[in-house]
């Protein structure tokens, strides 16, 4: 039974793997062949990225300032600093829906390209860092089949020739969705949420999310990776959403 089992999983892994080959082909978006991007140049003018980012947690202002936002004055981080690729806004936000909830894997690969540039732009200073995806709780993955934080992560440092890991921290609370909750609500919801690895390493590390909205999920663990000795955190996530 047990050989069954495990013949079915190879067999559906070779399937997923043949059909995400044939789908990065083309397009994703406009299904047009030819060329090495997962997302043409013409599609890709439709996704935006945020506009004058805060210089500390990456949130959208009405003007460019060099002084971080009023928030990170009053009540700094405790991760060095944010960045997004993109705003979550059509298309963007309906592939990262189509990654998550559609078992569209291969949308991964595609995301962690067209967000390169931001990335090298962000953290080309960055001399040899960790790229660590926002753990996900084992009972979700489990339900899931997949972190999409991993595939990113894993994605993305192939794209930019670092290093990965996913076995610096875990989750260890299963918090509820953050989807509806307000700020304060958020961050108590991830209060004490994840455990750090007693021997972390000295190199700084970025942490990968698909989506920040507010921060708290990826300042919580910036925290929990600072007690545990980390000397720098940084945040990259594929999109940000705003609260309004």
């Amino acid at each position: 039974m047990e050989d069954i089992i495990s013949r079915t999983k190879k067999l559906s892994t070779f399937l997923r793997e043949k059909v995400n080959s044939l789908q990065l082909k083309h397009c994703l978006l406009c299904l047009e062949s030819g060329g090495s991007a997962h997302i043409c140049t013409a599609c890709s003018t439709d996704l935006t990225p945020p506009k004058h980012p805060c210089s500390r947690c990456g949130v959208s202002r009405i003007a460019s300032d060099a002084v971080p936002c009023g928030r990170c004055l009053r009540q700094p981080p405790h991760f060095d600093a944010s960045t997004s690729a993109f705003d979550y806004i059509f298309p963007m936000n309906h592939i990262i829906g189509q990654l998550k909830y559609g078992d569209k894997r291969y949308w991964a690969r595609a995301l962690a390209q067209a967000a390169l540039p931001a990335f090298q732009q962000a953290y080309a200073h960055i001399s040899a860092p960790i790229l660590i995806p926002v753990p996900m709780h084992k009972s979700k993955q489990r339900k899931r089949g997949f972190n999409q934080a991993e595939l990113l992560a894993r994605s993305l440092a192939r794209y930019a020739n670092a290093k990965y890991s996913n076995k610096l921290c875990r989750r260890i609370k299963a918090s509820p969705p953050q989807t509806g909750l307000n700020r304060k609500s958020r961050r108590s919801n991830v209060k004490n949420g994840f455990e750090a690895s007693s021997k972390l390493p000295q190199q700084p590390l970025i942490i990968i999310d698909d989506v920040v909205t507010t921060g708290s999920t990826v300042d919580e663990l910036a925290r929990t990776l600072k007690q545990a000795g980390a000397l720098e955190v940084y945040v990259f996530s594929i999109a940000r959403r705003s609260m309004d």
